[in-house]
């Protein structure tokens, strides 16, 4: 009779910590106001994560974890090229975009 009560109390258990679980995180954080930068050689080299914000459905913001990929980016020669942003939240959903920047001599 104990061992059938032990494993009642378990099998309740188990079910409801199962029913406690949220959904899984699987939708990607946002990222808003990414917009276009006009850079004039010579310059001061641009704040690109100046009025960039990240929000998340689970972990709320997190514009701290913003990343900027500078790769395309020649300060250097005049041209337009392209800045890509990510965000990644706790689940390892991520989150990108992108504008451009106008190098002008």
């Amino acid at each position: 009779m104990k061992r059938f009560l032990f494993i009642f109390v378990l099998i309740l258990t188990v079910l409801s910590l199962m029913g406690c679980q949220k959904e899984p995180d699987v939708v990607p954080p946002h990222i808003s106001g990414a917009k276009d930068i006009t850079y004039f050689m010579g310059d001061p080299e641009p704040n690109y994560l100046n009025g960039l914000t990240a929000l998340d459905n689970y972990d709320g913001d997190i514009t701290d974890l913003i990343e900027v990929d500078l790769s395309e980016v020649d300060l250097e020669n005049p041209g337009i090229y392209r800045i890509i942003y990510t965000v990644t939240d706790k689940a390892g959903n991520t989150g990108a975009s992108s504008c451009m920047i106008m190098v002008i001599e």
